[in-house]
């Protein structure tokens, strides 16, 4: 949103003859003052239903932290350019050797990069603890393009060898591109089918009688997952493993509020069937401190689940079929 006030201010300078001062931006803002007042308030609103409701740094490492170091975010920066970022970085130097040709005429360029920075800086603020990576790319690519897309590929100055080798440039940085999003589809596929595999699979060889043990955290969202799922399908014998303090209880989410019942911790023992995370899943950290010795484990893509030997009920896991692209 403030990017989004901003064009329309830089929009109708450079209708002119593109000159800045404070007389025309005055003179804009009252031509489109209800334009601004409604753009303001619309951008005003989550924002205060964030800072009062949701808070700034409660989900993982998303949001802003000012007690957090300055080298996390620096690692994680790092990190996201030798992996999710690597083509913006080969091609966005490219870019910029390519620009700084032109340095005379790229200084006039001041206004574009100031939209450029609005649009950026507040995604890397947001999920600089985390890294860009995966899905937190797409609203930093639209910056990202913005000016080394939309705006130079328009720039007069930009021509002859220079421009065919910053084209080509744009065009290698899609189809690097377009692989990653190949890849990373494939993956969801197979990380899908696990889950949805697996979960099946339990639910066919559960009874009234079977206590079920998730693993998934500290991922919340996996522990929500096959809570929701098996209640979907009339099943409530679902515990929840917390590494730290080695107990089980029948808290899906440490972050909501549960009845009193649900604090009680229970026996590993009692468990008929782990579920967790293997090395293939993203979101595996570790091995549970569990002793499996008396289970059977049973690979299912992403996922393994263990069965107690001793368990009568028969569980099944069809083949998952594992990740095809690999190029």
């Amino acid at each position: 949103m403030p990017f989004i006030m901003l064009y329309v201010l830089y929009n109708e300078i450079i209708k002119d003859d593109g000159n800045v001062n404070l007389k025309k931006i005055i003179e804009i803002i009252k031509s489109r003052l209800w334009y601004f007042i409604v753009l303001a308030l619309i951008f005003a609103i989550p924002i205060l239903i964030i800072l009062t409701y949701v808070g700034v740094n409660n989900y993982d490492k998303v949001g802003f932290d000012a007690t957090i170091p300055f080298n996390v975010y620096k690692e994680a920066l790092i990190n996201a350019m030798q992996n999710d970022l690597k083509w913006y970085k080969r091609f966005g130097t490219l870019f910029i050797l390519i620009l700084l040709t032109y340095w005379d005429d790229l200084k006039n360029l001041w206004k574009e990069m100031i939209l450029t920075i609005v649009l950026l800086l507040p995604q890397f603020i947001i999920f600089g603890q985390a890294g860009i990576n995966e899905r937190y790319i797409l609203p930093s690519s639209i910056g990202f393009a913005y000016f080394f897309v939309l705006v130079i590929t328009k720039w007069n100055p930009l021509k002859g060898m220079r421009r065919l080798i910053y084209i080509i440039g744009v065009l290698l940085l899609l189809a690097g591109h377009g692989r990653v999003m190949l890849r990373e589809a494939d993956y969801f596929r197979y990380r899908g089918e696990s889950i949805t595999t697996a979960f099946e699979a339990i639910n066919k060889a559960a009874d009234n009688k079977t206590n079920v043990l998730s693993c998934f955290r500290p991922n919340e969202e996996g522990n929500l997952t096959i809570n929701y799922w098996m209640k979907l399908h009339d099943f409530e014998n679902v515990y929840y493993w917390t590494e730290d303090n080695k107990t089980i209880t029948k808290i899906c989410d440490i972050n909501l509020f549960y009845a009193e019942e649900d604090y009680a911790e229970q026996e590993f023992e009692n468990m008929d069937i782990v579920v967790m995370y293997n090395k293939e899943d993203r979101h595996w950290c570790y091995e549970p401190s569990l002793d499996l010795s008396s289970f059977k484990e049973i690979p299912c893509g992403t996922l393994t689940l263990y069965v107690r030997n001793d368990y009568t009920n028969e569980l099944t896991v069809p083949k998952v079929e594992g990740l095809k692209i690999n190029f």
